[in-house]
């Protein structure tokens, strides 16, 4: 669905404005890796009509490469514009209900204004919360007549708890329980994603929906039978339980790491992690302290992390809190077991309650430990639950959810303004 491209080095030439259809900006944070961040790309590079105009709140991540060439990122104006790595290629924290304050937030509305109508954009499509302030923003600024089309990542609810802290919290719920029910149309990634919005912040059941992450498999096992970029040397016939994603709470990796403290020796089970973040050197101390730190191996982040995968018995999804998590996907369309904590019930329509993944507690490593074990020595439960997971991906090929997507983009953008954005003129530089 999309294709692994060289870095693009300036925009490319663009037609007269006169002979450019109806477009739709695709707003994101940055392109850092992520799961949000690797749909964002896949939509931008396999949806045709509308046409796609992909723009960024600030520039860089690992994922920017993918773009296709002739889609290139706009970056929005203002402070906060900085690249999303540091010197050293450290992702930036990011911190914050808005970009960068007030004044940030007021540029990078009336510049998202501004993009919309030289693009003859009609609709912005937002990913994850700073870029749901922005579009939601401008919509108010142009007297609702750019459209914005949330796309809800995030289990809210959860996510707020996990994520945000004190006065930031409570802007960040009280923004959504405001604001949300304005979009003209929520995309949930997950059937319990939407009824949170529905339930918990006032999103209209009529103007929310439920459309899955893609998950193109011939891609993916295409990529995993390449070799990985790092693997660790481990002993002949270890057994290797995989963890991916950002090395923060949330994530649960911790739990991983006492989970593995308890697995029987005869089963020699290493630990392979996959991705960057703030937790990675206390999870190194605490397989230090719990005396397993010769078998947990960091590779940190990985262009291909599905060739690593590929090469796990298991794959360990111990979160706090997920909203559908792609990597269950990834690893069902790889013919990987899925061993996860039953955090939210997007995790439950991920494994269909049990039956493509094996659920445990959340915050549970003897449970966790449990699981694992069952998932390495069971032969019979492995080819059941590979079997489930294949039955259960092979639904959501690229093609049938960029259609459906497409679709939904085609019906917003059918109800909105012929001429789009042009308040913007009107709104005075900010300070």
């Amino acid at each position: 669905m999309h294709h692994a491209s060289p870095p693009h080095n300036g925009a490319p030439a663009r037609p007269a404005e006169g002979s450019r259809p109806p477009a739709v900006v695709f707003l994101i944070h940055d392109l850092a890796l992520g799961g949000a961040e690797r749909v964002f790309v896949d939509l931008v590079n396999g949806i045709e009509a509308p046409r796609p105009v992909p723009a960024l709140v600030r520039p860089g991540g690992a994922l920017h490469r993918e773009l296709r060439p002739d889609r290139s990122p706009h970056v929005l104006p203002g402070p906060g514009s900085e690249p999303s790595v540091d010197r050293s290629g450290r992702a930036r924290p990011r911190a914050g209900l808005s970009p960068a304050g007030p004044v940030s937030l007021w540029r990078k509305t009336r510049g998202l204004l501004e993009l919309a109508r030289r693009e003859r954009a009609a609709v912005v499509s937002t990913f994850l919360h700073k870029s749901h302030v922005i579009g939601l923003c401008a919509k108010r600024l142009s007297r609702g007549r750019l459209r914005v089309v949330l796309n809800a990542h995030e289990h809210l609810t959860q996510s707020l708890v996990h994520q945000h802290r004190g006065a930031g919290r409570w802007l960040y719920r009280e923004f959504a329980r405001r604001f949300f029910r304005h979009a003209d149309l929520v995309i949930a990634v997950g059937r319990g994603v939407a009824d949170d919005l529905v339930e918990r912040f006032g999103v209209p059941p009529g103007r929310i929906v439920v459309c899955p992450n893609p998950v193109d498999g011939e891609r993916l096992r295409a990529l995993a039978r390449r070799p990985p970029a790092a693997w660790p040397a481990l002993p002949e016939g270890a057994s290797v339980v995989l963890g991916v994603g950002r090395l923060v709470r949330l994530k649960g990796f911790d739990v991983l790491v006492r989970a593995l403290g308890r697995l029987p020796e005869h089963l020699d089970v290493h630990l392979v992690l996959v991705g960057d973040g703030e937790e990675g050197p206390r999870l190194d101390a605490l397989a230090a302290r719990l005396r397993v730190g010769e078998r947990v191996h960091r590779l940190g982040s990985l262009d291909n992390p599905w060739a690593a995968m590929a090469r796990a018995d298991l794959v360990a999804v111990p979160s706090r809190t997920e909203a559908l998590p792609n990597v269950i996907g990834e690893a069902q369309a790889l013919g990987v077991p899925v061993v996860g904590a039953d955090c939210s019930p997007g995790m439950r329509e991920a494994m269909e309650d049990g039956s493509a993944g094996i659920l445990v507690p959340p915050e549970d490593p003897d449970a966790l430990a449990d699981a694992l074990v069952r998932g390495l020595e069971d032969a019979a439960l492995r080819a059941r639950l590979v079997a489930a997971g294949r039955r259960r991906v092979a639904v959501l090929g690229p093609d049938a959810v960029l259609s459906r997507y497409s679709a939904l983009l085609e019906s917003v953008l059918a109800a909105a303004p012929t001429t789009t954005g042009a308040e913007a003129e009107s709104i005075p530089p900010a300070g």
